[in-house]
């Protein structure tokens, strides 16, 4: 028994030691195989792709409401295939910097080839003629390094390189379309990347002959649109392209201006300016360097929309047009990085209103738009009610590519104040010479709104009643006021009318107006959510004591009759 326990235990030993020599002859064979970016196949694998989301609401006055829409994630490491097309400016005026642009192309390569598992890269390189009687032409760009090549064949074909020639990047982005229709037939799943550098101003295009640096009219009418429309058609949707622009060649600060402005229109992301040496190019590929391999992209695609409660309305303007939304990109600290020019599609009758944000970064996007009142006058008191029926976003994972991917919001809640208001009414007496009048005479005032209610008072000499209520609409919906303390009134237009007594005459009617803080003589006036204290006076004079009347006494009262 003994021995054979110790067969036992030392056939366990020997199956340890062996599954140890296999794992460590695996490891090392694979540490020994040379890195292919050509044969990686794509593990498609999210790492803390958790898009966090915030819907709040706020009053700003006048029964309107901000709703904000907040989305936002974590950067992570990136783990899809990745295709970089890097173009770099040969022109002539390159020969004194052309040096520093090799070392940092190749720094990023390195740093790419490092962090990126799954990548590839692609190098372009792009002049002019050497002669101004010379037209440019597709062949001033060449692709010197496939997305095949090895990491060293990329380096020594960005080494060998020199500068000479005009600035042709119409070609450059002839070249670079090839280069991305390749990727995607390679690769439909991988990220897609642009970096793009120059000098200065494109001086050439294709069939045409050069121009100096300082025609800033032709650049702008005739070279800048045809380069554009070569960069539209090779950076789409799903292509992120960079631009980054050697200011310092560039004559004078509207050459330099316009410069800018031509490297703003051939990028998508992020334009980087070098001017006065403020930053060297080693730190500026870095920066892409790592926004590549810490992928931001949470959400691509994205489509966020909410749909309003029946209490509420969108604010819209003519034609049902979208007025009020602010859509924002955000920096990863939760800080607006810049205004997005987005509009949002409304339909009216279902209180829907949709944005297509595209393409979410991990700092997040914000979005705001605002809703009211559909019944100025509908209250809820105490009672909080939702300010949407729904609210969610659609959108690609862009780790995956899965399409119809959903998260849903909160549904915050509000109160919504009762209107009130007050209506004051007081009786003056003036006396005829000699005479002086009963203190018991009472006068009816009636307040007279038509078909929206009619409200009457019994008041004697010097005395003021005043009725506070809730204000209504007609068809207001009350029901979720419990308060049976005071009246509801109808908002509108009301007749002030008095049946004036035996030996009395009407001196006149007047009414308060809070603009001029004067009473006016008037016989009527309007009460609404903004003119809702209404303050009125009777004027009687005693000018008879012969008549006699019945003065038996009634009930004191304001009474709302409709």
């Amino acid at each position: 028994m003994r021995k054979q326990k110790e067969r036992k235990f030392n056939f366990k030993k020997m199956a340890i030691a062996l599954a140890f020599i296999l794992c460590n002859c695996f490891l090392i064979n694979a540490m020994a195989e040379p890195y292919s970016q050509a044969k990686v196949k794509p593990t498609l694998k999210s790492t803390e792709n958790e898009i966090k989301r915030e819907k709040t609401v706020k009053s700003v006055g006048d029964d309107e409401y901000e709703i904000s829409l907040k989305v936002w994630g974590n950067e992570r490491t990136t783990v899809t295939p990745v295709d970089i097309v890097m173009v770099m400016d040969t022109s002539r005026s390159m020969s004194g910097d052309i040096s520093s642009l090799k070392s940092a192309m190749n720094t990023f390569i390195y740093d790419i080839n490092k962090g990126v598992k799954e990548s590839r890269i692609s190098v372009v390189k792009f002049a002019g003629p050497t002669s101004f009687n010379k037209k440019g032409g597709t062949d001033n760009a060449q692709v010197i390094a496939d997305f095949d090549t090895s990491i060293q064949t990329k380096k020594d074909k960005i080494n060998a390189t020199s500068a000479n020639g005009g600035t042709n990047a119409e070609a450059a982005w002839d070249r670079v379309k090839d280069q991305i229709d390749q990727s995607k037939k390679d690769r439909p799943n991988a990220n897609r990347y642009v970096l793009f550098f120059t000098d200065g101003l494109p001086t050439v295009i294709n069939g045409k002959v050069p121009v100096q640096e300082t025609n800033h009219n032709y650049i702008r009418n005739t070279i800048i649109p045809a380069t554009m429309k070569k960069y539209e058609a090779a950076v789409s949707t799903d292509v992120k392209a960079y631009s980054i622009g050697l200011l310092d060649n560039v004559s004078g600060s509207d050459g330099k201006e316009l410069a800018k402005e031509f490297l703003n229109e051939v990028k998508n992301q992020k334009s980087y300016f070098i001017e006065n040496r403020n930053i060297n190019l080693g730190e500026i590929y870095k920066d892409i360097a790592n926004n590549i391999i810490k992928d931001s992209t949470i959400a691509k695609d994205a489509i966020l929309t909410d749909v309003v409660t029946d209490e509420f309305e969108i604010i819209t303007g003519e034609n049902g047009s979208d007025t009020t939304s602010e859509v924002y990109k955000l920096n990863s600290d939760g800080t607006i990085s810049e205004k997005v020019d987005i509009k949002g599609t409304i339909n009216k009758e279902t209180g829907k209103i949709s944005w297509k944000l595209g393409e979410v970064g991990a700092g997040g996007m914000l979005v705001k738009f605002r809703i009211k009142l559909k019944d100025e006058y509908y209250g809820t008191g105490d009672v909080k009610i939702p300010t949407n029926k729904e609210a969610n976003m659609i959108y690609t994972d862009p780790v995956t590519n899965k399409e119809g991917e959903k998260i849903e919001f909160n549904k915050p809640e509000i109160s919504i104040p009762f209107k009130t208001g007050s209506i004051t009414i007081e009786k003056v007496v003036e006396n005829n010479e000699g005479l002086t009048a009963p203190i018991d005479d009472t006068f009816s005032i009636s307040l007279d709104g038509k078909d929206i209610g009619e409200l009457n008072v019994n008041l004697k000499n010097k005395e003021s009643k005043t009725m506070s209520f809730y204000l209504k609409d007609k068809n207001t919906d009350i029901s979720n006021n419990t308060d049976i303390s005071k009246n509801y009134i109808n908002v509108g237009t009301y007749n002030i009318e008095e049946i004036v007594p035996m030996n009395y005459e009407l001196e006149g009617i007047y009414v308060y107006n809070s603009n001029t803080g004067l009473y006016e003589k008037t016989n009527k006036f309007t009460i609404n959510k903004k003119n809702k204290d209404i303050k009125i006076k009777v004027k009687n004079k005693y000018v008879n004591n012969k008549y006699f009347y019945d003065k038996e006494e009634k009930e004191n009262i304001l009474e709302l009759k409709k």
